[in-house]
């Protein structure tokens, strides 16, 4: 019996020892807090902003058309919903400062931040929070509205910019269906469908299948490079390319911006003044042997 009790008495501290570890390690202690460094439902967001601390700010709101900017034009649903959902998933743990003092150096001040995002159910706000410094790739130091604490989380400031050709829907002038495509001006020309068949025609001629098909594609899949911000006086003559699609006609203006090297895209069927990148459209503004057929005297030797 007595060559048991050192025994026992060993067991005994050395399960002690094990409950404090698991204690310690276990994620039951007071400061140890698996949860979310913000709390809202993000099905609940109707409202996002961002500002950048410098007088920039991007306001997205959602409708039952889905996100859309300020200005009315839609937003890039996906990345905003993106972000949202980041933001809502958000772990806090141990905060890396909490005095009033230290907020400043970390730039997660009213006065002094590198954004400022704010997110709404209507006029309620579900969340709101400065984010300033980083420590290190892909992390932001961030304060909640209302919250002394300063955290180290999982995010970049330059996942949320505050411009709003950076959440601008760039596919809100695709497409689809069309039947009917032409250029106006001197060197225009005129495609649509051979009356027989589902031929093309250019000008009434046979078209290069292939080549009209690559323009079509190029039309219907159409990405714009953000907003126009500078001065159409100053650009290049309009191009017009009238557009026959499923919802009807609509015509599309390009001017080549030669200081900058792209073009002012405006449609008749979105409002606003859109960037497009030179080499998008002159992939639309081909001259019209391109788009022909090639004749038997115009084919490569195969030699």
């Amino acid at each position: 019996m007595t060559g048991r009790i050192p025994l026992l008495g060993g067991l005994l501290i050395l399960q002690v020892l094990l409950i404090g570890l698991v204690t310690i390690g276990g994620g039951g202690g007071e400061n140890d807090s698996t949860d979310n460094f913000l709390n809202f439902d993000p099905a609940a967001v109707t409202g996002f902003s961002i500002a950048d601390g410098e007088g920039a700010v991007v306001s997205l709101s959602r409708s039952e058309d889905g996100w859309q900017l300020d200005s009315g034009l839609p937003a890039d649903a996906t990345k905003v919903a993106d972000v949202i959902d980041k933001l809502a998933g958000i772990q806090a743990t141990w905060p890396v400062a909490t005095s009033t003092s230290s907020q400043s150096r970390f730039e997660v001040t009213e006065d002094k931040h590198q954004r400022r995002l704010t997110l709404t159910d209507g006029d309620a706000v579900l969340a709101e929070i400065y984010l300033g410094t980083s420590p290190g790739y892909r992390r932001v130091h961030a304060r909640a509205v209302g919250d002394d604490a300063v955290y180290s989380i999982d995010f970049a400031n330059h996942e949320v910019p505050a411009r709003p050709d950076d959440w601008l829907d760039k596919n809100l002038l695709q497409t689809d269906a069309i039947s009917q495509i032409s250029l106006d001006g001197g060197w225009g020309w005129k495609i649509n469908r051979a009356s027989t068949d589902a031929d093309w025609l250019v000008d009434g001629a046979v078209a290069d299948a292939d080549a009209v098909q690559k323009l079509i594609d190029r039309v219907q899949k159409l990405r714009v490079g953000g907003f126009f911000e500078g001065d159409p006086s100053e650009l290049g003559e309009p191009r017009v390319v009238n557009i026959v699609d499923g919802q009807g006609a609509h015509q599309l203006t390009l001017r080549h911006d030669l200081e900058n090297d792209d073009y002012l895209l405006i449609s008749d069927r979105v409002d606003g003044r859109f960037r497009l990148p030179s080499y998008a459209a002159e992939q639309i503004l081909l001259p019209v042997d391109e788009l022909l057929a090639k004749t038997e005297t115009e084919a490569p030797d195969p030699s």
